[in-house]
C-alpha cells in the first residue's frame, strides 16, 4: 500500500497526506500483529494453568480460520432497516413532501397543456 501510494505521489495523482495516511496504517497494522501475539501467548499460558501444566511446557497449535461468511441476500440488509420504527417515523415525512410535490407537480403540468 506505502510503495502504490508512493507511485502515486511521485505521478502526482496523490498527495503528500496519503502516503502519510498510508505509513501510519502500516505502523498501526505492525503493532496490531504484536499485540496479537501478546494476547495469544496470554491465553496460552492462562489455559495451561487451567489444565495443570507449566506455561512453558504448554502450547497450542496455530490454525487458520477457515469459514466462509454467510451468504447475504442483496435486498435483506435495506428491508430490516425499514422494518425499525424510528426509520419508518423518519422517512413519513419525507414520503408525504414527495407526494405533496408530485401532486403539485402533476396539477401544474396537467394545467400547462389545458
Amino acid at each position: 500500500m506505502v510503495k502504490l501510494t508512493k507511485d502515486l505521489l511521485n505521478g502526482g495523482a496523490a498527495p503528500e497526506s496519503d502516503l502519510i495516511q498510508a505509513q501510519t496504517q502500516l505502523g498501526y497494522r505492525a503493532r496490531a500483529d504484536t499485540d496479537i501475539g501478546v494476547m495469544r501467548a496470554e491465553y496460552e499460558h492462562a489455559i495451561a494453568i487451567l489444565i495443570g501444566k507449566p506455561p512453558a511446557e504448554f502450547t497450542l497449535a496455530v490454525s487458520p480460520l477457515n469459514l466462509e461468511p454467510p451468504v447475504i441476500p442483496a435486498g435483506v440488509p435495506s428491508q430490516l432497516v425499514e422494518r425499525r420504527s424510528r426509520y419508518r417515523r423518519q422517512r413519513a415525512p419525507v414520503w408525504e413532501r414527495r407526494t405533496k410535490a408530485s401532486v403539485s407537480l402533476a396539477r401544474r403540468i396537467s394545467r400547462a397543456w389545458s
